[in-house]
């Protein structure tokens, strides 16, 4: 099949961040890309300087794509799963081929269970996400397929020795926030809660900053906390992935998948979940031994954060080509 043009719908920053890539290299190899973009995953186009049109329910997606005729159209899922099973439906109906990508290793009954019609296709990150979907839904085993994620790949990673030669800089990985409580998760647990713990305990000698999801601001974290608990500490606003793993000698934060990247290129990293109501596998983090895992109050310690320092280890098989086999699944 000759591939001329492929729509896309971007709800969450996450999926944005892990699709973007594969867009641009659609572009690149003069295929026609129609994105569409609900209000986070569009600030972060935005911020990267993609062209998208911006929509806030999925029935505009379906009438906008039966007027721009793409051969297939690629989704995130969420946990609303009801409205992106409506979204695969009425395209469906529009003889739109659909492919949803799961950037996560969670909630996936949540994604799924509410879904009338199926989409053509489900990517996913690795095996461990392939079993754990097919477990949950049996009737996704053919449609599953592993496409990897390019925000995973790792460039480059290093060694626990390089890293502690680094100036000690710690940086709090910030999530995003729903703006009337500062809660981050459904799960109940705040980051500026586990992000005080942090401060009281680190050791002296750490310079704090905290890395800011691409959709939110310091002006955001002003309006939770305290300006005399941040007169000390540094913001990174639309802060670079690689830079950040440059300068670092410390990661923390809650369920970040960021975490996860950090940890595979081999940085000290370490997961808060004070007050998680659940015990789901966060994101990932939970199963990665590299990641050291906080769950208790009285065991943010400096020692169990140094932890860190002791299980850290780069990846040693670092897997690239992630876009390449996108490009295959869709029969570039």
């Amino acid at each position: 099949m000759h591939l001329s043009k492929v729509g896309f719908v971007l709800k969450q920053a996450g999926t944005a961040n892990a699709l973007l890539p594969l867009i641009e290299k659609l572009k690149d190899e003069g295929v026609s890309v129609d994105v569409l973009a609900y209000e986070r995953a569009a600030q972060m186009c935005a911020k990267k300087g993609f062209a998208f049109a911006k929509i806030s329910e999925f029935s505009g997606a379906v009438t906008h794509f039966q007027k721009s005729s793409p051969q297939v159209v690629i989704t995130g899922t969420s946990l609303q799963s009801e409205d992106d099973g409506k979204l695969w439906a009425g395209l469906h109906l529009a003889n739109i081929r659909t492919i949803a990508y799961v950037e996560q290793w969670c909630n996936l009954l949540e994604r799924f269970d509410k879904v009338k019609t199926l989409p053509d296709q489900v990517w996913v990150i690795d095996e461990t996400a392939l079993k754990r979907l097919v477990d949950i839904f049996p009737t996704l085993a053919e449609k599953t397929k592993i496409s990897g994620s390019p925000a995973l790949e790792v460039s480059k990673s290093f060694t626990i020795e390089e890293i502690k030669k680094r100036n000690k800089t710690a940086f709090f990985i910030s999530q995003p926030m729903r703006e009337d409580d500062g809660q981050t998760s459904f799960q109940g647990y705040s980051q500026f809660h586990n992000f005080k713990l942090l401060k009281k305990t680190l050791s002296s000698d750490w310079k704090l900053k905290i890395f800011l999801h691409p959709i939110d601001t310091k002006s955001d974290w002003m309006k939770f906390v305290a300006p005399s608990e941040l007169s000390d500490v540094d913001f990174v606003e639309n802060g670079d992935k690689n830079s950040l793993m440059e300068e670092a000698g410390l990661i923390v934060g809650l369920t970040s998948i960021l975490l996860v990247e950090t940890a595979a290129a081999g940085l000290p990293t370490v997961s808060l979940q004070v007050g998680k109501k659940d015990d789901s596998d966060s994101y990932g983090i939970d199963s990665d031994s590299r990641i050291v895992k906080v769950f208790e109050e009285q065991n943010v310690t400096n020692e169990n954060i140094l932890k860190s320092f002791e299980t850290a280890e780069a990846k040693k098989e670092q897997k690239q080509g992630s876009v390449e086999v996108m490009l295959k699944l869709l029969g570039k």
